[in-house]
């Protein structure tokens, strides 16, 4: 499975088995994090067996023990959206290992995720991550089917001045990332061959811009985009 497979096959996972991951797994997940941190400059760490972050009124996990916690320099602007743009890229390749991931934003013990940081770094966000069963529990069915029902059509993520198969299969993979609460905050355009996205004021707002640029660039070919809501994707040639 490849990255671009996993965006159709993701779904966020909140019951996991309560068994820790094999050293395998968890120094795959580590070097994929250090080849990531060394291209984009964050500290995206993997920490296991801290049942912890999950307990104490945040419920919304079951099993839950390992996290990626999010973090870069305290002084980067765009520091919640680059950690959505590459978090999710940690998501996915997670989930070519079939290990269940969620994006967690405030239902975790951010206190104590603050501690396993370095000092003059700050905290974005943070990713359970671990083993799952095959199939989805009663609720995490539930819960998708609603989500599935109330995600946006692709018209209503955009607009373009003409038809183009690269931005289509770009939005395609859009309306399949994770946001925030399911808003689907985020509105991209194609105009004079050029791509920009924006997003909504909100406190995850960036984050979840972050995280559709990178489904967005994974689906529509080669580019990078550049940091920022209103930013352009630089593909090298006109869609």
């Amino acid at each position: 499975m490849d990255l671009l497979t996993a965006i159709s096959v993701r779904r966020s996972r909140r019951h996991y088995i309560d068994e820790p991951m094999t050293s395998i797994l968890c120094d795959k997940l580590r070097a994929e994090a250090g080849r990531l941190n060394a291209e984009s400059g964050l500290d995206m760490r993997l920490v296991t067996d801290r049942h912890e972050l999950f307990r104490g009124g945040f419920g919304l996990f079951q099993g839950a023990r390992n996290a990626f916690l999010l973090a870069g320099p305290s002084d980067n602007p765009d520091l919640a959206e680059q950690c959505g743009y590459w978090g999710e890229r940690l998501v996915l390749f997670a989930t070519t290992m079939n290990l269940g991931t969620c994006w967690v934003a405030a239902t975790f013990n951010r206190a104590l995720a603050e501690t396993l940081i370095p000092a003059g770094e700050r905290l974005a966000c943070a990713i359970a991550v671990g083993l799952v069963k095959d199939e989805m529990s009663v609720r995490e069915s539930v819960q998708y089917r609603l989500i599935h029902r109330s995600c946006k059509p692709i018209g209503a993520l955009c607009r373009y001045d003409r038809p183009s198969e690269r931005f289509t299969a770009g939005m395609e993979a859009v309306r399949l990332a994770p946001s925030a609460m399911n808003r689907q905050p985020v509105f991209f355009e194609l105009k004079s061959g050029a791509v920009t996205a924006r997003v909504s004021p909100s406190a995850w707002g960036p984050v979840d811009l972050g995280i559709a640029k990178a489904h967005f660039e994974l689906a529509a070919g080669p580019g990078r985009w550049a940091w920022g809501s209103g930013a352009a994707f630089d593909s090298g040639e006109p869609f």
